[in-house]
Order: structure tokens, then C-alpha cells, then sequence
């Protein structure tokens, strides 16, 4: 993943560039085609009386083309999105490259940069939708399903734990850092709309980018973040596919010595060694396999929502 500062922390799970103990990751050349995540058609947003794309322009040009359309970064915060392009940074469709749906559009006025203009949040509905629908005039976008969040499992200390463990496995820490701190040794090679994130993300204790909620935060891990450019890798493939390691159990942790404990490394090998292989993950029946990786997701979800508190 790839973000930084304080309004795009969350970029929860980075498998910045590579997974630490490559654990889940495909054996080359035995390529798998996974079928495609429960998903539904978007919300459809209830009409707003008043509401239309040409009173958006005038306020889109009032209220956010000073950023959007030249770029401008406002201090302390992540590059605005170029909302020309196909780039988005937080979205809850399934396609590849994903298409925000009208709700991701709407719920991006309440996100980032957005928090601190009070002329923003003091808009009405028609305002609000009106500068949706000028927004959507700027590039077609295709239709695209949501990914439908699964039912929570039980948020416990066990469970948070195997998330720390998973967290760790994942590569989450080569960007967040060991203990979410935005510390990642891999951090400097992030980038947004071609500029750098700066020498660290928002800690994992202030999930505000896309939102802390539970279900919001198993989206970011499952789909990503920033579809074009990818800002932080998809994970629904990661966590269904993710199996035990092949080598000696201590290559599987060798990117970790000298970040974590001699605990955390104990632990993530247990995790890894208890694993089942490949094959066996693969021959899981199709709902099993879906439902395996989303309560890997979800450990993930509780230990990054007790980081901090």
C-alpha cells in the first residue's frame, strides 16, 4: 500500500511490495484462477430535489478545483485525486480497475482534506449532490458491483492476536511499521498522483482515510487502495490463497530480525507452520476458500483497531 500523513493512514494493510515471509503467495508458474467475491449492485443514492450538474460546476469551481484540477497540496495532506482520470483513492467495487460507485463518490466529500473546510461540511444535499453529478460528467466510469462484506467474526484477544501475527505475515509492516507506526522501511517508494507520501504514513491508531469503521476497514484490506495507480495492493487473493510457506521456518521470517521480538517471530512461524499447504487451499470448495480468507481479514480489521487503544 501506499499513503501517508494524517489523513491516509489507514492504508492498513500495505503488503507495500511483497508479503515478509511470501507465505501466500502463488507458486510460480502454477497459476489459479480464483472466482470472483460475493458481490452486489452499488446503493443507488435516493434523489435529491434541486440537485443537478450544471449548479456542480459553479461549485465545483468555488469549492474544489483550486486543489483537484491543479494538483495543489495542501500542507500536511496526501495529493489531491485527479478526478479526470480513472484514479480513486477509496472505493467498494470489485472490478479491476475499479470504478468508484456513486456512494464511494458522495463519501469522499467527508474524507481527507475535505474534514478541515468547513465550507464543505456545511453544504446542503442538493449542494452536495449537485457537485457528485458534475464530477460524474468528467470521465465515463462503468457500472461496477460492491463487494459484499461478510459477517464479522468475534473480535477477541485471541483473534487480535493471530491479527498481529497475519499483520506481520501479510507485509503490513514494510510500509505501516512493526507496531503501525507509518515507520515502514518501504514508505520513501510511495506515491500518489506522482507525488512522494513523505517519509511516513499516519499511524494505524488514526484510520481516517477511509474510515475506521469495521466493514470500511475490511474493504480498504480486501480491495486496496488508489485502483490507478494502486496505492496499496488488493488482499482478497492474498487471504484466500494463503497457505504454508516451503523452506526452512527460518526464512520465513528472516525480512523480520531486527524489526520485532523475538515473540512476534515465534509466533508468526506457529501461524505459518500450522498452515495447510497450497494444494489444499486450492481444492477447498470455492465458498469455504472465500470464507477462510475473510476471517483471515478480519483478524487483521481487530488487531488494527486495538493498535492504539
Amino acid at each position: 500500500m501506499r499513503l501517508i500523513g494524517s489523513a491516509w493512514l489507514v492504508l492498513l494493510l500495505a503488503a507495500c511490495s511483497e508479503p515478509a515471509p511470501r507465505a501466500s503467495s502463488p507458486d510460480a508458474g502454477k497459476a489459479f484462477t480464483l472466482e470472483p467475491p460475493p458481490s452486489a449492485p452499488p446503493p443507488a443514492l435516493p434523489p435529491v430535489a434541486g440537485a443537478s450538474a450544471e449548479s456542480g460546476a459553479a461549485l465545483y469551481t468555488k469549492l474544489c478545483a483550486s486543489c483537484h484540477a491543479s494538483g495543489a497540496v495542501v500542507p500536511g495532506r496526501i495529493a489531491p485525486t485527479n478526478l479526470a482520470g480513472p484514479g480513486f483513492l477509496c472505493f467498494s467495487t470489485v472490478g479491476k480497475p475499479a470504478a468508484p460507485s456513486q456512494a464511494d463518490l458522495n463519501a469522499a466529500l467527508d474524507r481527507g482534506a475535505h474534514r478541515s473546510r468547513p465550507e464543505i461540511a456545511a453544504l446542503g444535499p442538493a449542494a452536495r449532490r449537485s457537485i457528485l453529478l458534475h464530477v460524474e460528467t468528467f470521465t465515463p466510469r462503468p457500472t461496477q458491483d460492491v463487494l459484499v462484506v461478510p459477517a464479522e467474526t468475534a473480535d477477541t484477544p485471541e483473534d487480535r492476536a493471530r491479527g498481529r501475527a497475519l499483520y506481520l505475515g501479510f507485509g503490513c509492516w514494510r510500509c505501516h511499521g512493526p507496531d503501525g507506526a507509518g515507520d515502514g522501511d518501504l514508505v520513501k517508494n510511495l506515491a500518489w498522483n506522482g507525488k512522494p507520501l513523505g517519509p511516513a504514513l499516519a499511524p494505524l491508531a488514526r484510520p481516517e482515510l477511509c474510515g475506521g469503521e469495521p466493514a470500511r476497514l475490511f474493504q480498504t484490506i480486501a480491495l486496496g487502495l488508489g485502483a490507478t495507480p494502486e496505492i496499496m495492493p488488493r488482499h482478497l487473493e492474498l487471504a484466500e490463497l494463503f497457505s504454508r510457506p516451503k523452506g526452512d521456518p527460518a526464512s520465513w521470517t528472516r525480512s523480520l530480525e531486527g524489526h520485532v521480538g523475538a515473540d512476534d517471530i515465534a509466533r508468526l512461524r506457529a501461524l505459518l507452520a500450522a498452515l495447510p499447504e497450497r494444494k489444499d487451499v486450492v481444492a477447498l470448495p470455492p465458498a469455504a476458500r472465500q470464507e477462510r480468507g475473510a476471517g483471515l481479514i478480519w483478524s487483521i480489521v481487530h488487531y488494527i483497531r486495538s493498535v492504539g487503544g
